[in-house]
């Protein structure tokens, strides 16, 4: 009997054992799934793996979008991406991936909120298969879809992510006026009238830039082999585009800083949109595969700056005229709306300069306060666009420009932000949109001019401030080129620089001189 009692304790103690082990190693598994669950970044109201901050979101079938017939929607998202090209043309995805096999050309591929966009040309690879992507409008992704948000707009959350092989970056700008021979005339400054502003805002916007593209290394060889730098949260490292390095920033206010430093030329240039308190308002309709409404407003716009200081050692020798566009983009990923968008800001330049002496200087700086917001509205084929109303100038550029030369010297800069809620990266975002430009053209006349009679130094300014609205995609016509380019070498159909609608108004047009009516 005692025997039995000890056999029974034995089974009893062997059980709860098995039992326990059983709890335990339940917990574990759930402690497992809880960290995993937690594991990743916080990006706003987002959770994000380092694959979706390195590729994007994915997109679902979900009651709140109605997608085309050609649209595909590709695997598990981020974790069935591969690698993109530094050129960011090209995603390489798993191959076994599902619905991978139904992608080819004509089709429209849909990975993840930036892996997004008509395909262009399929090949396999060593790492998977190879996707050249193209831009596509809205309505081709979209068929029916109804969304709306309004929430503030943390700058320090943005993720930035960069191509640096984006093709057509830096190009040749428009023409530069030419000094004349004649002393009496050389003194004088240069006027940068509204013909050369307008080619500011009409090569900037995408319409038509004047000269012929630079053909960057990889435009001979087709999509480049290395894959593009890993992104990260908030001010990215600075990156050289062509002669110039560059630093963009979003933290404070959306904006660049300039440096370039090239035979005997040196520019340090600085512009940046100031905001306070930055909210977003949001609302789109698309029914029947068009836009019904289309709304997108930035809140606090508190204001403007531009400041270049410049020197030329060599003088007309080392003059520059060049359009950049950034090839760095700022993300802000948007949850909860049925479609996986994100606030993207795109970035460009224009820098031309007019020296025509040796060891010239020239320096100037225009700062304005505002009050309000951008705001871009569509209704059913109307637009409305708007800004702020209040513009108070803290610093005004004509009064600032200053400088030293023997001979007459002028400047044009002009900046471009655009700010689009959509999907898609680089020039391929696509959605509601509005642009910001600002151009502003100096110029100061020969210190040698004025010398004998103590006159005062001519010099002059323009400055022009206008907005673009839009639903679609625009790429400046220069990097179209050269994509088409890259693509004719791959034997892949061209591609549009735009697609979609679009609106353009004028805001500011001022142009002053000191004297009056010297410039």
């Amino acid at each position: 009997m005692h025997r039995h009692r000890v056999d029974c304790r034995a089974f009893v103690i062997l059980a709860l054992s098995r039992i326990l082990a059983v709890l335990a190693l339940m917990l574990c598994a759930g402690l497992l799934l809880s960290c995993k669950s937690k594991s990743g970044t916080q990006v706003g109201n987002l959770r994000m793996s380092d694959a979706e901050l390195r590729y994007g979101m994915a997109p679902t079938r979900n009651s709140k979008v109605v997608y085309q017939d050609d649209v595909i929607l590709v695997g598990h998202g981020a974790e069935d991406v591969r690698s993109v090209s530094s050129d960011g043309l090209t995603w390489t995805i798993n191959e076994h991936a599902d619905h991978a096999e139904e992608l080819q050309p004509g089709k429209i591929m849909f990975i993840t909120s930036r892996g997004v966009g008509r395909v262009l040309g399929v090949e396999r690879n060593q790492d998977g298969l190879g996707i050249i992507l193209g831009p596509v409008a809205l309505t081709d992704v979209v068929k029916e879809a109804q969304m709306s948000f309004d929430q503030p707009v943390d700058l320090s959350q943005m993720i930035a992510y960069t191509a640096p092989d984006l093709p057509g970056t830096s190009v040749k700008a428009f023409a530069v006026p030419a000094f004349p021979a004649e002393p009496d005339a050389a003194s004088r400054a240069v006027k940068y009238d509204d013909s050369m502003m307008q080619q500011i805002a009409e090569g900037m916007s995408g319409d038509s830039l004047l000269a012929r593209p630079r053909l960057l290394p990889a435009a001979l060889t087709g999509p480049v082999s290395r894959t593009a730098p890993l992104p990260k949260l908030g001010v990215p490292n600075p990156i050289d585009v062509g002669p110039f390095n560059v630093v963009p920033f979003c933290c404070g206010g959306l904006g660049l800083k300039i440096v370039h430093e090239q035979n005997g030329l040196r520019i340090m240039a600085y512009a940046v949109l100031r905001l306070k308190a930055p909210a977003l308002h949001f609302n789109l309709d698309i029914r029947g595969g068009k836009v019904r409404t289309a709304e997108l407003e930035l809140k606090g716009v508190a204001g403007l700056t531009m400041q270049f200081e410049a020197s030329s050692a060599l003088g007309v020798n080392g003059n520059i005229n060049q359009h950049v566009t950034v090839p760095v983009d700022f993300s802000l990923p948007i949850g909860g709306l049925g479609l996986p968008l994100a606030l993207t800001l795109h970035q460009a330049f224009v820098l031309d300069t007019a020296f025509s002496a040796r060891n010239s200087t020239l320096n100037a700086t225009g700062d304005y306060a505002m009050d309000g917001s951008l705001f871009m509205g569509y209704h059913d084929g109307a637009w409305g666009a708007g800004a702020p109303t209040k513009f108070i100038v803290r610093q005004s550029l004509l009064d600032s420009i200053n400088g030293l030369s023997l001979g007459a010297n002028g400047l044009v800069m002009a900046y471009e932000g655009k700010l689009i809620v959509g999907i898609g990266a680089f020039g391929f975002v696509t959605g509601p949109y509005f642009g910001y430009r600002v151009g502003i053209g100096t110029a100061r006349g020969s210190d040698a001019a004025g010398f004998p009679m103590g006159l005062p130094v001519c010099h002059s300014a323009d400055l022009d401030i206008g907005v673009s609205v839009g639903i679609g995609y625009s790429i400046p016509q220069p990097v179209t080129n050269v994509l088409n380019f890259i693509l004719r070498n791959l034997n892949v159909k061209a591609i549009d620089g735009f697609g979609g609608i679009e609106h353009r108004e004028s805001l500011i047009k001022q142009h002053g001189s000191i004297p009056d009516k010297c410039g």
